[in-house]
């Protein structure tokens, strides 16, 4: 081994070119850049006009349907009474069965005006129901496959 270190010198060569190499690598990267800076100035122009002729008037925007406020209802005045003369105590007492008779019928007539009600109130249920089924079905008919579903995730 001591054959070979004989043979070496005691410092290394220094690089032969080595400030001329950096000077060049500085001239082409200032190159570059410069080429850079003029290429985007230099195409810095202002955008055209684009134009496109319509063979179709577009369609009418649709309208928000209107809602009209409610009217508030006018106050009644209240019946002017006349004034009426005393009439003499009656001493007879009511008849009973009449009574009960009366309010069974006001009973039987709040009954049938519940029952209507109700009845109207289903009626209004299932024509919206239909109106429901045949706004799906035409849609089901307009788009036979229905919606595209998304695979995507990150879409």
């Amino acid at each position: 081994m001591i054959a070979f270190t004989a043979d070496r010198p005691e410092q290394a060569r220094s690089a032969r070119g080595k400030w001329t190499a950096l000077v060049l690598a500085l001239a082409v990267n200032l190159l570059f850049v410069g080429v850079l800076v003029f290429s985007v100035s230099w195409q810095n122009r202002k955008p055209e006009a684009v134009t496109a002729e319509l063979y179709a008037p577009p369609p009418p925007a649709p309208k928000a349907p209107m809602l009209q406020p409610i009217p508030q209802p006018k106050p009644v005045p209240p019946p002017a009474l006349a004034p009426t003369p005393k009439a003499p105590p009656i001493l007879e007492k009511p008849d009973q069965q009449e009574a009960d008779i009366a309010l069974k019928a006001k009973k039987e007539a709040e009954q049938r005006a519940q029952e209507q009600a109700e009845r109207e109130r289903q009626q209004r249920e299932a024509a919206q129901k239909e109106q429901e089924r045949r706004e799906a079905d035409a849609k089901r008919q307009a788009d036979p496959l229905g919606p595209i579903p998304k695979i995507c995730t990150n879409c």
